[in-house]
């Protein structure tokens, strides 16, 4: 039996910018493709070119194989990981300016690599949510939605009532729509932001 035990290292890399202290302030890239989902950054200082040898390795860390990307937030870096060796998936923080861990959250879960494991990009406003913060004294309902979908975007302000129902009942209720782009998340971000109240 072949094992493939691929690990590659997350590095970050000083690309130009003034210091440390401005990376660690810089703008946040809080999602796939950035904060405005465009792929475009506004930061200033950046380097046209690289100098021979690649820009100045600033830290590292071992994660294992994939396509994903990093999300960043308030000096801390967010990403997906997977222990192929103990079976984990894992969500993962550490800070900006020196890699040092913050928190890992794990769950055991056996994922057959398939393109890599981990290809996508934690979201995030730099707060943690848990289960606490959504649940219902008399249950909860989580919703997985792909607002390019033609049936969600057809029953979005039905769920989106049936939601607050819900939630006046004492259920609670959370839609999870990661994807998109500014010109196709119009439909999440109004409805959704209606449902939080």
């Amino acid at each position: 039996m072949l094992t493939i035990k691929k690990r590659i290292r997350l590095v970050v890399l000083a690309l130009g910018l003034a210091s440390m202290a401005t990376i660690v302030h810089a703008e946040n890239w809080p999602q796939f493709r950035g904060p405005n989902r465009d792929g475009i950054s506004t930061e200033k200082g950046l380097l046209r070119a690289w100098p021979e040898g690649g820009p100045e390795v600033l830290w590292s860390t071992e994660v294992g194989q994939g396509y994903s990307a990093a999300a960043i937030h308030d000096g801390k870096v967010f990403f997906n990981d997977y222990d192929e060796g103990g079976s984990e998936w894992q969500v993962r923080s550490v800070k900006l300016d020196d890699g040092s861990e913050l928190w890992r959250f794990r769950e055991p879960r056996r994922i057959r690599p398939n393109h890599g494991i981990t290809r996508t990009v934690p979201a995030t406003d730099g707060k943690s949510y848990g289960l606490a913060d959504i649940a219902g004294e008399k249950g909860t309902v989580i919703a997985f939605i792909c607002n390019h979908c033609p049936y969600v975007k057809a029953v979005a302000g039905r769920m989106a009532a049936d939601a607050r129902t819900l939630i006046g009942a004492g259920v609670g209720f959370a839609a999870i729509c990661s994807n998109g782009t500014p010109r196709s998340s119009a439909m999440c971000s109004a409805t959704w932001r209606t449902i939080a109240g």
